[in-house]
């Protein structure tokens, strides 16, 4: 895990009051193993599958990805370089280059109760200020968590 995942050096966790402006928080507990809530949100190629509002993601040749998502402000496209990826407990990104919305944020996926249950939190800032931003990113939890407990068979890891 990196500890200055920010271009400006300061961590995800200690956001500056620009950040805290504009920062948006949701989270969700999935009846599913951590790991295995990890893996899904880590596999770019299948998280468009469970979050409906992700149009496209594609991992790129120097392992930064290309996102597109659609949304009620309209269709919106991001490079994205992970900047700190702690297997099974954190990912932690931030957009660059010519990014319709300029953004840095990360998911943490916590166990919780017997092990089955996974609380995973994102966190993003930088977006433009208003409550649109953070009902789309409680609603993509919600879309990913339907999308893991349907799921009855293990999730390919």
């Amino acid at each position: 895990m990196l500890e200055n995942d920010r271009p400006d050096g300061a961590s995800t966790a200690e956001l500056d009051a620009e950040d805290a402006a504009t920062r948006v928080e949701a989270a969700v507990r999935i009846r599913r193993p951590r790991d295995d809530v990890y893996q899904a949100w880590h596999d770019l190629q299948r998280l468009p599958h469970l979050i409906a509002r992700i149009a496209d993601t594609a991992l790129r040749p120097d392992g930064d990805s290309r996102w597109s998502a659609r949304g009620d402000a309209g269709a919106r496209r991001w490079h994205v370089e992970t900047v700190a990826d702690d297997p099974g407990h954190r990912i932690a990104w931030r957009a660059v280059g010519d990014a319709d919305v300029a953004h840095h944020g990360e998911v943490t996926f916590e166990c919780v109760g017997n092990g089955r249950t996974t609380e995973v939190r994102l966190t993003l800032a930088g977006l433009p200020p208003g409550r649109l931003a953070g009902r789309e990113a409680a609603e993509c939890l919600e879309a990913f968590k339907r999308s893991l407990e349907a799921a009855t068979a293990p999730l390919p890891g």
